[in-house]
């Protein structure tokens, strides 16, 4: 137990965080104003008035600073580091709107880089194993945060509980320490923004904050910040994260598993996380937040517990716990949260997703899958390269180096535009994209190994790359391929499922005839879309969809079609713009340039 005067610099430390984000919370909703940074209300979002997003500034600013004031930068320089380029990413992505691919790419190379420094779950005996957890660890974690940004104080508060308990494990091994103090310092600015942030809220945190938090909490539960002579079990070394952040995790898991059995796009934003169903359910948005932010209490109790106690009936206590969030989640997932009328088969031209949510977790699971792709053939060269007693004396470079062939991998192929296409409108032209990204990685490889000079990393030889960078080409290129194989035979197996929308301008009536002619039912049409604005109703190619060309983009941006055909006499700056657009969602555009009936019977 520690006393209360070795206690004094955290309390000081908090307390003087709280204040600084008290003062500064109202200077960066100001800001966000100026700079039009405000969430507008939406139909899939549940906010219902105007709010300024960039209280996570004032949250980022005050940690970061009081940290290089109170403890100087040197100590704990990766987590400083990794934080703020989280921070700065997000910050980029409230004020430009980033692409989804973007920012789990850079994710990655930031979790990387912290896996370099040392810093791993510990997890499983295997250490590449534990390197490649330990980056979806930080990604996932992050990215739970920021999707349960989602209702007035929330993620706020998730965080606040989330870092009280993180404090504790590490007073627990280590006492009052540079990362106890950055822990008080995040607890202590997060409650002071909380203060604008409960509902109705003045202001939310954006994605600079819930990034900012997220990779704080991700990085300070790794295995490295619990390494004292006190140290836990392997069973706790897992569990014990876990449970700390068990609430953002469950509401990840919760929304993508009911979304994907409903039939609906698991990666569209909407109104059905685990807030949103408790509200469905009777209770009020205050009730439905303070509901989780007890789960939260509980899971972070039992993991202190956990890390202090060594008695079966914890154990026991954690178990039932885990039960009972799993029978939480079944009994929420069968709540009712969205009307008939708010489903619409078609998408209306007004009906928007949000641009960094909507195809977020498709495009995040592509790069997950390249970032283990990337590191399988990075350990197979080694395989290829060595039998097995050499391999366990060359281990050490590989794996020193080996978070640093991911980061470079990833954003190589990111910069090469790689990540343009979805992997379900992979083709083989694109192919070079990849080659051209791997190659360059390569080369990208054996500069950074090099320029950092370690002896470890400088016995990493050429031909490690060169058989590297083709087993990469190899995975990466066949994992896309065989996702478009596979998709263009479930099509033909499903073929009446396809969603086919008609780009027409003309008589639909002879339209509708050629498109017969090509062998496409017009009952498989969704519907047409035509630049006169007087087309309404029933057609001869289905119903007329309002909004002309604005409505078809949205169809394509939000991927609500499998199939665009357009049809009549179309400006051709505009067919390719249409065209672009589908190639980078992997939707199949056909361009039947036929004329109008009146026309061919002049000619």
């Amino acid at each position: 137990m520690m006393s209360g005067h070795a206690m004094l610099p955290l309390i000081t430390s908090g307390l003087l965080a709280c204040l600084c984000a008290l003062l500064l919370v109202p200077v960066s909703r100001r800001l966000a104003v100026r700079l039009g940074a405000v969430a507008a209300p939406r139909r899939d979002r549940w906010h219902a008035t105007s709010t300024p997003i960039l209280g996570g500034v004032a949250i980022a600013v005050t940690v970061l600073g009081l940290h290089a004031a109170l403890i100087g930068v040197h100590d704990e320089r990766m987590l400083l580091a990794g934080v703020a380029c989280l921070f700065l990413l997000g910050l980029a992505d409230d004020l430009w709107s980033l692409t989804p691919v973007t920012r789990v790419v850079c994710e990655v190379i930031v979790a990387s880089l912290v896996a370099f420094a040392g810093h791993r779950l510990g997890w499983v005996t295997s250490l590449t194993l534990d390197t490649l957890l330990t980056v979806l660890w930080i990604v996932g974690i992050t990215n739970a945060f920021n999707l349960l940004d989602n209702m007035d104080g929330l993620s706020a508060g998730l965080a606040v509980i989330a870092g009280l308990a993180a404090l504790s494990t590490v007073l627990l091994d280590g006492g009052v320490t540079p990362t106890a103090v950055h822990l008080a310092l995040l607890v202590g600015a997060t409650l002071g923004f909380l203060a604008f942030n409960v509902a109705p809220a003045s202001v939310f945190m954006g994605d600079s904050g819930s990034l900012f938090l997220g990779g704080n909490l991700a990085m300070l539960t790794l295995g490295g910040h619990h390494a004292g002579p006190g140290s836990p079990s392997v069973l706790s070394t897992i569990t014990i994260p876990l449970l700390i952040v068990l609430v953002p995790i469950v509401d990840t898991a919760l929304v993508t598993i009911s979304r994907t059995l409903a039939g609906r796009k698991a990666w569209h934003g909407g109104r059905d996380h685990t807030s949103h169903r408790l509200v469905a359910v009777g209770l009020s948005e205050r009730s439905a937040v303070g509901v989780l932010w007890s789960l939260a209490a509980i899971g972070s109790g039992l993991a202190i517990a956990l890390r202090q106690l060594q008695h079966p009936g914890v154990t026991l206590a954690v178990g039932a716990f885990a039960v009972g969030m799993l029978a939480f989640a079944v009994y929420l997932a069968h709540v009712r949260v969205y009307r008939e009328d708010e489903l619409p088969r078609v998408p209306q031209a007004h009906l928007t997703i949000v641009r960094g949510r909507a195809a977020y977790l498709r495009r995040s699971a592509e790069v997950v899958v390249d970032v283990c792709l990337v590191a399988v053939a990075f350990y197979l060269s080694y395989r290829l390269r060595y039998d097995a007693p050499t391999f366990q004396q060359v281990f050490p470079s590989f794996l020193r180096a080996l978070p640093l062939v991911i980061a470079v991998q990833i954003a190589s192929l990111l910069a090469s535009g790689a990540y343009r296409t979805e992997w379900r409108g992979f083709r083989m032209t694109h192919g070079v994209r990849l080659a051209l990204g791997i190659v360059v990685g390569a080369v990208a490889q054996v500069t950074v190994l090099r320029v950092i000079g370690e002896p470890t990393l400088a016995t990493v030889p050429a031909p490690i790359i060169g058989i590297d960078t083709a087993v990469a080409l190899v995975l990466v290129t066949g994992a896309r391929v065989g996702v478009r194989l596979l998709g263009e035979l479930a099509a033909r197996r499903q073929g009446a499922a396809l969603r086919v929308v008609v780009y027409a301008n003309g008589d639909l009536t002879a339209i509708a005839a050629d498109v017969r002619a090509a062998g496409l039912p017009v009952p498989r049409l969704l519907g047409c879309v035509t630049d006169d604005p007087g087309t309404r109703g029933e057609t001869a190619l289905g119903p007329a969809l309002p909004g002309g060309y604005a409505a078809l983009r949205t169809l394509v941006e939000t991927a609500s079609v499998d199939v665009v055909l357009v049809c009549g006499l179309v400006d051709a700056a505009r067919l390719a713009e249409l065209t672009t657009a589908c190639a980078l969602r992997g939707i199949d555009l056909q361009h039947r340039p036929v004329r109008p009936a009146s026309a061919s019977a002049a000619s």
